[in-house]
Parts: C-alpha cells; sequence; structure tokens
C-alpha cells in the first residue's frame, strides 16, 4: 500500500534537515506520538528513532498490548540548492510489515517542502491487506504529528 506525505515549512532546507535530524526534537516528536518508550540516535544525517507505541484500533490482536516500530531516515549530501534525497525505512519488531521509500527535501518558493514516498507491505497471509489498511493512517497520523511539531518548532527559532 502507498503511504505519501508532503509537510511544508517556513525555513531554508538547511535548517529543516538540522530540524529533522536533532535527537531532542525527534525525542519530542515520539512523546507527541504517544510513545511509551522512546531511543533515538543520530549519525551525522542518518537518525534511527525506536518507539513502543500502543497499536492502533484493531491492530492489538496481531501485535500485542504494544508496537515497537523502528524508523530510520538517511539524507544524502546537499546539491547545490540546498536540496536532499533520502531513505526511508520503518520496521515492525516481530511482525512482518515494513515501509520501505524515499524522503525529499526541497525548496519551493519561499518555503521547504518534505515529501515522504513509500510502500507498506505486511506479509501475513490473507490478512495482510486488512493489516495495512489499519496500519496507514497511523503512519500518516505521524507524519501530521511531525508537521505540525515542526512548525511549532521553527516558529521557536524565529
Amino acid at each position: 500500500m502507498r503511504i505519501s506525505s508532503r509537510q511544508v515549512y517556513d525555513a531554508d532546507p538547511t535548517t529543516v534537515v538540522a530540524m529533522l535530524c536533532q535527537k531532542t526534537f525527534l525525542e519530542e516528536l515520539g512523546r507527541r506520538a504517544g510513545a511509551t518508550g522512546c531511543a533515538v540516535e543520530v549519525a551525522g544525517y542518518t537518525t534511527h528513532v525506536a518507539m513502543q507505541l500502543p497499536p492502533p484500533e484493531g491492530l492489538a490482536r496481531f501485535t500485542g498490548s504494544r508496537l515497537a516500530i523502528r524508523e530510520t531516515v538517511g539524507w544524502g549530501d546537499p546539491a547545490p540548492d540546498g536540496s536532499r534525497h533520502g531513505t526511508l525505512r520503518v520496521d515492525v519488531e516481530g511482525l512482518p510489515v515494513d515501509l520501505a521509500g524515499t524522503a525529499v527535501v526541497r525548496r519551493e518558493g519561499p518555503t521547504t517542502v518534505v515529501e515522504y514516498d513509500g510502500e507498506l507491505i505486511v506479509r501475513i497471509p490473507l490478512v495482510g491487506r486488512q493489516v495495512e489498511q489499519l496500519a496507514a493512517p497511523a503512519i500518516t497520523d505521524a507524519f501530521d504529528v511531525q508537521q505540525q511539531l515542526g512548525t511549532e518548532w521553527l516558529d521557536a527559532l524565529a
């Protein structure tokens, strides 16, 4: 199942990538996403976020009482215009579920656009498609939380 997100920020690409790679930003993002546990590692322009979350409604029968995910985003070197291309990967502990895709940061007029695009795949016979449909809204909601937090974060810097 295709998952996409488009976020727009009132800052330049360098500032936006710095925010997205900041440990305190990612820890706050985990808190706002409802994580009961969150561990963040940042190595240059690659981030690893491991979170324990309550499962979305309808998924608890597959995941149990907690959903352990690991998200990795790796940003490539900046182009002359400040844009960057990267990779996105989300794995779910203990389940044959993953999201793999791309991440792009680019200037668009006076703003910076961040786009994530990936394929959510659930390899569970007979119910995989159903699990994808239950999980997709939780993933897009997490991107919405990132947009909201990012906007607040950048406003506080101004």
